[in-house]
């Protein structure tokens, strides 16, 4: 062979090799060949979630698997139950497949996640996710001492309805082994640490009983001595009334046994005051109830002793005292009517707790009652043995509190002639009047209270051992009754005629006239008893207790005690209390 034939033969294998990479093979053919040149085409599309449930407010990532042949995209386009990128009621989700749930439970609860083909959107591929509500407890992990509550919290969101049961170590309520727990979270240990030294309390969703959250709790001994929250009065009070309750809380359960008259006390000075104690378990509270009334203007101090316990056995760390100071009696402006002749400048009126008072020329002159309770008034003639009383009560209700009656009716009418008065802060200042009586100096004075025969007969007759009480509710009402019946006023009539006698309470027409009154009055508070009411009870018990029949003949009369105005006169005025 020459070498230009060989020269050529060989350009020609070359060029051949060229054209098959650039034709697909000699010949310069145009079919359409497989392999990587061939057409794309999506043939499947999947789709996976973290999780097939979320609550409320969270997020679950979702993740897409596109299948194909060719030179497929891979992409997707997302959406929530048919809405591409969702919305605020089923929840969103982002192109890269972050689902978010919405802040409330759709109805139905279980949304569908879709991933379609971006090449080809007749593929798609969907999960199912459950939006769940959301529940939490606080605090999730505590330590509890023996005796100590806790109070737990529960937070439920995204249903409207947020109520919860509440369980411990798996009991609803709990029980006396590992605590209890209320319907409202507060849970309450054991009296002594189980095996375990902890429990489990769990709320549960009532719209949704499979969620729940729980809380550890680890239970140990009772260190912490009891100690005083509040007090009332508060220390340092300055109008505490003379018949208060004095409550005291405490800030754990106390030992029943320890709540005594050696672990608290009430005193003014050295003078202890008899009390009587309560205790309330359920709120950890203290009741000290004085027996009587406490004395008006001083001061008392509260002790509470180291000997005071709770249940754990522990003392108080160091003794406690507060103290508070009592109302001063109530001030009283008054007029006395003197019988003819009898100067008022030269007496003298006793009020509570023996104060003293001289009249004025026209018989005006101040005085003290009791701010509970009744409240005897009193002046001595001059040179006789006879004086002119009053009764003068009050009351710790905020209604009437004296009521009159017209002079020879047995109608009542108000007389609490409530005067209001204009104080330099312009806050109204109600004076009300504080006596009950039939006197028509009181119906024609604006004094809080008058003292005559007329008041004197009521006095006499309230301080009989008949018709006395020292209940400010039943004392109005016995004083309203002696006040409207009219034999009060023949008593008062006689004994303006016997005033000048030398001992005129054992004038024979005085003495007659009190026994008509008494015997009327008595006749009238049981009367009240056969037309009783359940909020008059009380009062037809007193008409039980001050009156006895007359079992000596069939009448329906009522006999009165065998009781004189000498009887109930004699008495010491300068020495008056209540």
């Amino acid at each position: 062979m020459s070498s230009g034939r060989s020269v050529g033969s060989l350009k020609s294998f070359f060029l051949c090799i060229l054209c098959s990479v650039i034709l697909g093979g000699c010949g310069g053919g145009s079919g359409t060949g497989g392999g990587s040149g061939s057409t794309p085409t999506i043939t499947s599309v999947s789709v996976s979630c973290t999780t097939q449930t979320v609550p409320v407010g969270g997020t679950n990532k979702c993740s897409a698997k596109v299948q194909g042949t060719g030179n497929f995209s891979s992409s997707v386009t997302w959406s929530v139950g048919g809405v591409q990128g969702g919305n605020s009621s089923l929840g969103t989700i982002s192109s890269s497949g972050l689902y978010s749930a919405p802040a409330t439970v759709p109805s139905p609860a279980s949304v569908t996640v879709t991933a379609t083909s971006a090449a080809d959107t007749t593929k798609s591929a969907s999960s199912s996710v459950a939006v769940t509500l959301s529940i939490s407890v606080s605090p999730v992990t505590t330590t509890v001492q023996l005796f100590h509550p806790q109070q737990f919290a529960a937070t439920v969101t995204g249903v409207s309805n947020t109520a919860v049961n509440w369980e411990v170590n798996g009991n609803i309520g709990g029980n006396s082994v590992s605590g209890t727990v209320t319907p409202t979270g507060v849970y309450t240990p054991p009296v002594a640490i189980p095996t375990a030294g902890t429990a489990t309390v769990t709320v549960v969703s009532q719209a949704d009983p499979t969620q729940s959250a729980s809380a550890n709790v680890t239970l140990v001994k009772d260190s912490t001595p009891p100690s005083v929250l509040s007090t009332s009065p508060t220390s340092g009070a300055t109008t505490v009334s003379v018949q208060p309750s004095v409550q005291i809380a405490f800030n754990e359960a106390l030992d029943p046994s320890t709540v005594t008259n050696v672990s608290f006390s009430i005193a003014s000075g050295n003078n202890q005051q008899p009390i009587s104690l309560g205790y309330d378990s359920s709120t950890y509270t203290v009741t000290l109830t004085p027996t009587g009334l406490l004395t008006p203007g001083a001061s008392y101090t509260v002790q509470i002793a180291q000997s005071l316990h709770d249940l754990g056995g522990n003392a108080m760390s160091a003794p406690y005292s507060f103290s508070f100071q009592v109302e001063t009696p109530t001030g009283l402006t008054a007029t006395a009517t003197f019988p003819p002749g009898v100067d008022p400048t030269t007496t003298i009126v006793s009020s509570f707790r023996g104060q003293q008072s001289v009249p004025d020329s026209s018989g005006n002159f101040s005085a003290t009652i009791a701010t509970v309770g009744n409240t005897l008034l009193g002046s001595s003639l001059p040179a006789q043995g006879s004086a002119l009383l009053a009764i003068a009560t009050a009351s710790t209700s905020s209604g009437s509190n004296s009521s009159a009656v017209k002079s020879g009716t047995s109608k009542s009418q108000s007389l609490e002639s409530i005067r209001v008065l204009r104080q330099p802060s312009k806050v109204p200042v109600v004076v009300k009047r504080h006596q009950i009586t039939a006197s028509a100096a009181a119906l024609n004075t604006s004094s809080d209270m008058v003292m005559d025969f007329q008041t004197t007969a009521e006095a006499v007759l309230f301080c009989s051992p008949a018709l006395m009480r020292a209940d400010p509710t039943i004392a109005n009402q016995i004083l309203t009754d002696i006040a409207a019946d009219p034999n009060t006023t023949a008593l008062a009539r006689a004994l303006a005629g016997a005033w000048n006698e030398s001992h005129p309470m054992q004038d024979s027409t005085v003495i007659a006239a009190y026994e008509v009154a008494l015997q009327s009055i008595l006749q009238t508070v049981v009367a009240q008893e056969s037309e009783a009411t359940e909020p008059q009870v009380q009062k037809a018990t007193v008409g039980r207790q001050l009156a006895r029949r007359d079992t000596s003949s069939n009448s329906q009369s009522y006999a009165s005690p065998q009781i004189t105005p000498i009887d109930v006169c004699c008495i010491d005025i300068s020495a008056v209390h209540e």
